[in-house]
C-alpha cells in the first residue's frame, strides 16, 4: 500500500482538567515525512465519547472538515503550504474534550493508520480522582508496548514501529 506520509514521532497526552473527568485536553505532536510527490492535507483519527472536538487548534494546518471512516471520526487538515517528497513537517494539535469520560469504566485507544516509527501515549489523571484497575491491551499481531507508571496520576505507553491497524488500549475505572 502507498502511504502519503509516515510518522517519525507521534506523541500525545490526554490531561484531565476537572476532578470528575468531564473536561480533558488532548495535545499531540506529530513529526512526519512526506512519501508522496506532494502533500496538501493530513488526517488525524478521533476516538472517544462525548464532544471530542469542542475546540480544535492545529499548526501549521487548518481544519478542513471532519469525515467518518469505518465508523470513526477523522479530522482532515490542510497544510498552510504544500509539502514535497522527503520534507519533514511538525504538526501540533490541541483538542478540548467535553463530557468524554463520564462512565465508571473508561479508556483511550491508539490505532496507527500509516507507517509510524515511535508512538507515545500519556494520560494524566485528575487530582482527587484516582484511577483503579488500569489495564493495557494490544490486538493480536501488535508490537508489545512498554508501559510506565511514574506515579499514581500518570500512565505512559511507548511503542516502537507499531503495526499498522493494530489497536492499543488503556482502560481504567474511576
Amino acid at each position: 500500500m502507498n502511504y502519503p506520509y509516515e510518522l517519525l514521532a507521534y506523541v500525545v497526552r490526554v490531561s484531565f482538567r476537572d476532578p470528575y473527568g468531564l473536561e480533558a485536553i488532548f495535545d499531540s505532536y506529530q513529526r512526519l515525512r512526506v512519501l508522496s510527490p506532494e502533500l496538501h492535507a493530513i488526517t488525524q483519527h478521533v476516538w472517544g465519547k462525548g464532544d471530542q472536538l469542542k475546540s480544535v487548534v492545529s499548526t501549521p494546518t487548518d481544519l478542513a472538515h471532519v469525515a467518518e471512516v469505518d465508523g470513526r471520526q477523522v479530522l482532515v487538515s490542510t497544510l498552510k503550504k504544500p509539502a514535497r517528497r522527503n520534507d519533514e513537517i511538525e504538526v501540533y494539535t490541541t483538542r478540548q474534550i467535553h463530557h468524554g469520560f463520564k462512565e465508571h469504566r473508561e479508556g483511550w485507544e491508539f490505532m496507527p493508520f500509516t507507517p509510524t516509527d515511535k508512538a507515545r501515549i500519556a494520560i494524566n489523571f485528575p487530582i482527587g480522582k484516582e484511577p483503579e484497575g488500569i489495564t493495557v491491551g494490544a490486538s493480536a499481531g501488535a508490537r508489545t508496548p512498554f508501559v510506565a507508571r511514574p506515579g499514581t496520576k500518570e500512565i505512559i505507553l511507548n511503542v516502537s514501529s507499531p503495526t499498522i491497524g493494530s489497536l492499543y488500549r488503556i482502560d481504567w475505572s474511576w
